[in-house]
């Protein structure tokens, strides 16, 4: 078989015959079982107005289809507040004299916002941050410890947002390595759009 370069035809009548011809080769070369989805048939005719194709199953010509739908707009993002309140059970990263410098860093998708440093195993932020997010996205928090040379990370969690509706608020319990490295109060209201 040789390859063909198909150039579009100047008169858009020639061309709806040849994508028609084109797909009606397509569909004979395919056997029964691998013939094209019908609805992706259609929207590769699309504008075109070709006449269907025989059916590659019984050779009739198949009943005039409704024009495909246009694929599902994207969810619109909502918006929430989230407030990180308070960790407790945090455990001591620096070496020396002194308690942990803890501070939560969050992340979606491209937005990422991080609290005040507060110290102790059981630190008080109450620091609040406004996210657009949507239905599959992941929240990435990060516990880490502030030190003079190079903060440490104690801990790393991704969790689903709840769906919150406008007002309503929920909170999260963050468990760092399953409470080994403590845990985080994170809550989550929803905002109007």
């Amino acid at each position: 078989m040789r390859n063909h370069v198909v150039t579009p035809a100047k008169n858009p009548t020639k061309a709806a015959r040849l994508a028609a011809l084109l797909a009606g080769a397509a569909l004979a070369a395919c056997a029964p079982e691998a013939a094209p989805d019908p609805e992706a048939l259609a929207r590769y005719r699309g504008a075109s107005q070709a006449a269907p194709a025989p059916s590659a199953t019984t050779g009739d010509a198949p009943a005039a289809a409704a024009p495909a739908a246009p694929p599902p707009a994207p969810a619109p993002a909502r918006r929430v507040r989230l407030t990180v309140v308070s960790g407790k059970d945090i455990p001591d990263m620096d070496a020396g004299p002194g308690t942990t410098d803890a501070y939560v860093v969050l992340e979606y998708d491209s937005q990422r916002q991080k609290t005040s440093i507060a110290d102790g195993p059981a630190p008080t932020w109450n620091d609040s941050f406004v996210f657009d997010v949507h239905e599959s996205g992941a929240l990435m928090a990060t516990l880490m410890d502030s030190d003079a040379l190079s903060d440490e990370t104690i801990g790393v969690v991704t969790v689903q947002l709840p769906s919150v509706a406008p007002g309503a608020t929920e909170d999260l319990e963050l468990s760092f390595r399953e409470g080994q490295h403590g845990t985080v109060l994170l809550r989550v209201e929803g905002l109007s759009p």
